[in-house]
C-alpha cells in the first residue's frame, strides 16, 4: 500500500475521572487550558491543553478510553524538567534515570494514575 498524505500531528485523549481535580496536575508542569466544552454542568467535560506547541486533551467522557495510560513525551532536558518539576512540589513517579534502550527519562503520575514519561535519547546507548 502506499500512501502520499503526510501525518503531520497526533494529539492524545487522556481519560480523567474528573477535569477540576486533574487540572492543577497538568498547571503544574506547565500546561495551559486552551478550550473546554461541557454542554451542561451535568455532562463531561472534554478540554484542550497545550505547552510547548504540544497538544493535549483532558476527558471525562467514558467512551474516551481507560484512566492507566502512558504517554511518552520528548523534552529537551530530562534533568533541568526534574528540576522544574521539583521546584514546583510535582511528586515524581520515577525519576531520571538511563536506560538500556538509550533513552534517559522520568515519569510522573497524574491523579488518575496516567503516567507521563518524559524522555531524552542518551548520544549513545548503554548495551
Amino acid at each position: 500500500m502506499e500512501f502520499s498524505t503526510r501525518i503531520e500531528r497526533c494529539t492524545p485523549v487522556i481519560r480523567v475521572a474528573s477535569f477540576k481535580q486533574a487540572m492543577p496536575f497538568y498547571r503544574s508542569i506547565g500546561f495551559s487550558e486552551d478550550w473546554r466544552r461541557q454542554v451542561d454542568p451535568a455532562f463531561p467535560v472534554f478540554a484542550a491543553l497545550s505547552r510547548d506547541g504540544v497538544a493535549l486533551y483532558l476527558s471525562e467522557h467514558a467512551e474516551d478510553g481507560a484512566v492507566g495510560i502512558r504517554l511518552m513525551l520528548d523534552v529537551a532536558d530530562v534533568d533541568q524538567f526534574h528540576a522544574e518539576c521539583t521546584r514546583n512540589g510535582v511528586h515524581i513517579f520515577e525519576p531520571p534515570q538511563d536506560t538500556i534502550s538509550g533513552t534517559r527519562q522520568m515519569s510522573l503520575r497524574d491523579v488518575d494514575g496516567n503516567i507521563l514519561t518524559f524522555v531524552r535519547p542518551l548520544s549513545q546507548r548503554l548495551f
